[in-house]
């Protein structure tokens, strides 16, 4: 069987991590934005004994459904990241993986409302979810083939190395399988593959996922029947 190289496809199954490959496949072929009825279906799970807590899992899982923010993006978080004006709430945030700086602009309903309500009393400079970052770390360990000078001569030698990650959202991993039934990263394919279906360019895409270059966008959009249909108007004839 011919491995398979489109890229797109391959981002997705390394973000998103499904469970089986079946699975992948039908989120991929059959995608359908998720509603604000499923919004409030998954909120209505978190149920913790520590308010603190609870608001703040609330406040995580509906910034993330609205914004498409990366996990880490959002444990970065400060309140004065955020802002309001008139029925416009305003993130600063600072893209991970060598992306942009930028605001995103998100429009005020009930569970925006709500994450506004969160933020306004916090203070200016304490992170937002401290219960939600890990400090779970990682060691990884590898050879190296290096070349040694001795006596005026090469040898080929192995230089063992390692390096120790800190995996910050572990905890943002966990919450997810609990209460979404989905890994968390897809909040972030669903929010930019339904601003494709609603007709946005690639390149307002790319602006509001603050990435540099269309090319990191496409692993986010669906060629399906919606935007077939769209284009039909290419193939008529006068």
């Amino acid at each position: 069987m011919p491995k398979i190289t489109y890229e797109p496809w391959l981002a997705f199954l390394e973000e998103n991590k499904f469970a089986d490959n079946e699975a992948a496949q039908k989120a991929w072929r059959e995608f359908q934005p998720l509603t604000k009825a499923w919004l409030d279906e998954r909120l209505a799970t978190i149920k913790y004994k520590n308010v603190h807590k609870q608001a703040q899992g609330r406040a995580l899982l509906i910034i993330g459904f609205y914004s498409g923010l990366r996990p880490i993006e959002i444990l970065r978080l400060y309140p004065n990241n955020f802002d309001k004006k008139g029925k416009t709430v305003f993130i600063k945030v600072q893209a991970a993986k060598r992306g942009k700086s930028g605001v995103i602009g998100l429009p005020l309903n009930e569970h925006i409302q709500e994450v506004w309500d969160f933020v306004k009393p916090k203070h200016p400079e304490l992170k937002l979810f401290p219960y939600f970052i890990s400090k779970t770390k990682k060691t990884v360990k590898w050879n190296r083939p290096i070349k040694v000078y001795k006596d005026g001569e090469v040898i080929d030698a192995i230089q063992s190395r390692k390096k120790t990650y800190l995996i910050t959202t572990k905890k943002i991993d966990y919450f997810a399988r609990k209460h979404l039934g989905l890994p968390f990263y897809y909040l972030r394919h669903n929010r930019f593959g339904e601003m494709h279906q609603r007709g946005a360019p690639i390149s307002q895409i790319t602006e509001s996922k603050l990435g540099k270059t269309d090319t990191s966008t496409l692993r986010y959009v669906r060629f399906g029947r919606t935007e077939a249909k769209r284009r039909t108007k290419y193939y008529k004839v006068d």
